[in-house]
């Protein structure tokens, strides 16, 4: 594996996320903390971790100075350096951390699928009501959702809102990340599903003249996600990122 390769897909995850107005570097990584929403564990969390095979106990007691003044009961680390990970996942994971290796898909080949062509796709603001319809559940608007849109001055990028039978069908977007874009969540709603909404919102940013300028288009997809549809797409794992939680009150 090319580490350095690893290490700049694995950045992408924290462009659209790190503001840098809430986060300072430790000895152990970046401290992200954003006073908005603690209820969300990527918005406290050590990013880019930095921990050698013999320096687990020091991380702990390190995440334990920087969560007391927050108050919150869990603790999140993550980063894409295979080095730290081959040592600290698995010693995580005997100390009662849920662990998880998320895949790093980059754009690389010919899609198969041209996915609904009745689906009509509109640009749309981080405010919009139709993209915030989608995010919207019980009444509750998504808190992932807004902590997202929180940063959506600072990062750039669009919000893409597909419609089908004239109705809001699924929802996506994508930013710059270095030299690289990045997806933003795919979404569709429940009664557009199945129906090719999401495969043409992803052929649409894959064919974005913005989006080719750059060096790669790259998604982050978990162990449960629809990575057979990416693949479908063109998309192949090129690196690898780990994420990291404890609740020490469950």
């Amino acid at each position: 594996m090319n580490w350095d390769r690893n290490l700049r897909l694995g950045e992408s995850e924290y462009v659209g996320l790190i503001d840098p107005a809430h986060a300072h570097e430790t000895p152990f990584g970046t401290f992200y903390a954003h006073p908005e929403f603690p209820d969300r564990y990527d918005a406290s969390q050590l990013c880019r971790v930095r921990c050698g095979p013999d320096a687990t106990d020091g991380l702990l007691a390190h995440l334990e100075e920087l969560y007391e003044p927050l108050g919150l009961a869990y603790r999140k680390v993550s980063g894409a350096d295979p080095a730290v990970w081959a040592h600290l996942g698995p010693e995580l994971e005997a100390r009662g951390w849920m662990v998880a290796r998320d895949a790093l898909l980059l754009f690389t080949g010919t899609p198969t699928y041209k996915g609904n062509q009745e689906l009509t796709i509109r640009a749309v603001g981080p405010d919009s009501r139709d993209l915030a319809g989608l995010y919207t559940n019980d009444r509750e608007l998504d808190r992932g959702f807004q902590l997202a849109r929180s940063q959506f001055a600072r990062v750039g990028g669009e919000y893409l809102v597909g419609h089908l039978e004239g109705r809001p069908a699924c929802c996506c977007g994508w930013f710059p990340a270095g030299g690289l874009v990045r997806f933003r969540h795919v979404l569709t709603a429940p009664w557009a599903r199945g129906r090719g909404c999401a495969t043409r919102l992803i052929r649409h940013v894959q064919d974005h003249p913005e989006v080719r300028e750059r060096d790669g288009l790259v998604i982050l997809v978990s162990a449960e996600g629809p990575r057979p549809l990416y693949e479908a797409l063109g998309f192949r794992v090129e690196g690898w990122f780990w994420q990291a939680r404890l609740r020490p009150d469950l």
